[in-house]
C-alpha cells in the first residue's frame, strides 16, 4: 500500500494578531477520505509574523467647515507599507473595521470630509504588505468650525498652508484663494505691496484683518509706485469684511464695492485716486465705521467716497480729499451720516466741498466745516436728524439741536487721538470758534446715542466723540 499525503494550511485574522492554524491530512488511495492527522497553532510572536507599531498622531488642524487635515508620525516598524484611518463621532468610537480612506495611505497627511457639524474622532492603524495591521494610534479630536483663521505675514510663503503663525502665506490674494466663505484673513504688522500682483478681490464672504491701520499697510507704497487699479473690489454677492489697516495708492481708487456688502471698519484709506471715488467707490451696501478717509483724489466725484448704493457712515473722519464736486462725498444713493466729521476737503468748482447730495442724505451729530475750497453741501436737501455743527448755511439744517455757525471754524488737523486710525478731536479749547460763540458749543445728551463709544460714560458730550 502507498500513502498519499496532501497540506492545506488555512490563515485566520483577527484586529490584533494573526493565528495561523496548519492542518494536515492524510489522503488514503484505499479510499478511507481525507482524515486530520494533527492541528498546531502558530502565535504572531514567531518569526514569520511582525508586530507594527501603530504611529502617532499630531494636533489635527480644521481648515474649515467640512475640512480636517490629519498628520502623524510615522511607524517605527521597517515593513510598514501605509496607514489605515477610522473615524468616529463619539470618544473610541471609530469602526475599526471601515477605514476612511480606500487604499492605505502612504504619506503621514490625510485631509479628512466631515460634515459641518459635531466633534470627530481619529486613529490611524499601520499596515504593511501582508495586511498585517499595528494597534490603533493615539487618537485625536477635531470639531469642524465654519470661521478658520488664514495667516499671512510679510515673512511668510504662498506655498505654506496659511494655518498658523509659522506656517502663513506672503500674498493676502493666495490665503483668499485657499479659504472657504466665513474665514477670518489675518495679515500681520508689515506692509504689503500690491502694485504688481494687482487689485485684491475676495471671491468669498470673508474678513480680512490687519493688525492696525497704523502697522498693516496694503496696496502701492507711493505716488511712483501704485497699484493699477483698486487696491480692493468687492463684487456682487461677496459678503466681505476689511478692518484694520492703511489702503493706500490705487490708480483705480482705494476701495470699490461692485455690488457687494461691505463692512469697513478702524481703516485708514489714503493717497488713492480714481475717475470717481478716490477712497472709496460705492455701487453696493457699505458700512464705514471708525475709518479715516484722507489724503484722496477723483477726476470728477467723491474725492473720498461716491455713493450710489446705501451708505451707513458712523464716526468716521473725511478730511483732505479733493474732487471737482463732492469733495468729501458725493452721493446718488442713500447715505446715513452719524457722528462723522467732515472737513478739509476741496472741491475747486465750487460744488459741495464737503458733500454734494444727489441722494437721500440724513445728517446726525457730525461736524460739516473748515472745507479747503467749495461750500460745506451742495445738491439735495438734507435730512437734519440734529446735533450737526455746520460753518455755512449750505446744508439747510432744520433741527434746533443742530448749529449753523456763520463765521468759518477752524478745526485741527489729523492726530493721534487714541483711536485705530489718526482723527481729529474735537473739544472746547482746540475748536477756534467765532468771537461770541455760546458756550459750551453744541453739547449732545448721552441719552440719544449720538455720541459715540467715547459718551457712554457721561452725560454730555461735544460731537463728535470718535
Amino acid at each position: 500500500m502507498s500513502l498519499k499525503m496532501s497540506r492545506k494550511m488555512s490563515i485566520s485574522r483577527n484586529r490584533r494578531g494573526i493565528t495561523t492554524s496548519i492542518v494536515i491530512f492524510l489522503s488514503s488511495i484505499l479510499g478511507f477520505g481525507a482524515l486530520p492527522l494533527f492541528v498546531f497553532t502558530q502565535s504572531p510572536a514567531s518569526a514569520t509574523t511582525t508586530t507594527l507599531t501603530p504611529p502617532v498622531q499630531q494636533t489635527p488642524v480644521v481648515v474649515n467647515s467640512t475640512t480636517i487635515d490629519l498628520s502623524w508620525y510615522p511607524s517605527a516598524s521597517p515593513t510598514v507599507t501605509g496607514y489605515n484611518i477610522y473615524e468616529g463621532t463619539t470618544q473610541s468610537g471609530e469602526n475599526l473595521n471601515k477605514p476612511i480612506n480606500s487604499t492605505p495611505i502612504t504619506s503621514t497627511n490625510y485631509v479628512a470630509t466631515v460634515n459641518p457639524s459635531g466633534n470627530y474622532y481619529f486613529v490611524i492603524e499601520a499596515i504593511d504588505a501582508s495586511s498585517n495591521t499595528s494597534s490603533p494610534s493615539n487618537e485625536v479630536e477635531a470639531t469642524p468650525t465654519n470661521n478658520p483663521i488664514l495667516y499671512v505675514s510679510t515673512t511668510g510663503l504662498d506655498t505654506n498652508n496659511c494655518l498658523s503663525p509659522s506656517a502663513a502665506c506672503a500674498t493676502i490674494n493666495h490665503a483668499i484663494s485657499v479659504a472657504n466663505n466665513g474665514d477670518t484673513v489675518d495679515v500681520a504688522a508689515g506692509t504689503y505691496d500690491t502694485s504688481s500682483s494687482g487689485t485684491i478681490s475676495p471671491s468669498k464672504d470673508l474678513t480680512i484683518q490687519g493688525a492696525g491701520a497704523n502697522t498693516t499697510f496694503v496696496g502701492g507704497t507711493s505716488s511712483t509706485n501704485t497699484v493699477g487699479g483698486s487696491v480692493f473690489v468687492v463684487n456682487q454677492g461677496v459678503n466681505a469684511t476689511i478692518t484694520g489697516m492703511t489702503i493706500q495708492y490705487g490708480s483705480g481708487g482705494g476701495i470699490y464695492n461692485n455690488l457687494g456688502t461691505l463692512t469697513a471698519t478702524n481703516d485708514t484709506i489714503t493717497n488713492n485716486q480714481a475717475r470717481y471715488g478716490g477712497g472709496i467707490d460705492n455701487l453696493g451696501t457699505l458700512t464705514a465705521t471708525n475709518d479715516t478717509i484722507s489724503d484722496n483724489q477723483a477726476q470728477y466725484g467723491g474725492g473720498g467716497i461716491i455713493n450710489l448704493g446705501t451708505l451707513t457712515a458712523t464716526n468716521d473722519t473725511i478730511t483732505n480729499n479733493q474732487a471737482q464736486y463732492g469733495g468729501g462725498i458725493t452721493d446718488f444713493g442713500t447715505l446715513t451720516a452719524t457722528n462723522d466729521t467732515i472737513t478739509g476737503n476741496q472741491a475747486p468748482n465750487g460744488s459741495g466741498g464737503g458733500i454734494n447730495n444727489q441722494g437721500s442724505l440724513t445728517l446726525a451729530a457730525t461736524i460739516i466745516a473748515d472745507q479747503q475750497s467749495g461750500s460745506n453741501c451742495s445738491g439735495n436737501s438734507i435730512t437734519d436728524a440734529g446735533y450737526n455743527l455746520i460753518d455755512d448755511t449750505t446744508c439747510g439744517l432744520t433741527s434746533t439741536t443742530s448749529i449753523i455757525e456763520t463765521s468759518p471754524l477752524t478745526l485741527p488737523p489729523l492726530a493721534n487721538n487714541g483711536g485705530p486710525t489718526q482723527t481729529i478731536a474735537i473739544t472746547p479749547t482746540s475748536l477756534t470758534l467765532p468771537t461770541g460763540t455760546p458756550s459750551p458749543v453744541n453739547y449732545i445728551p448721552a441719552s440719544t446715542g449720538l455720541c459715540g463709544p467715547a459718551a457712554t460714560s457721561s452725560t454730555t458730550n461735544l460731537v463728535p466723540a470718535g
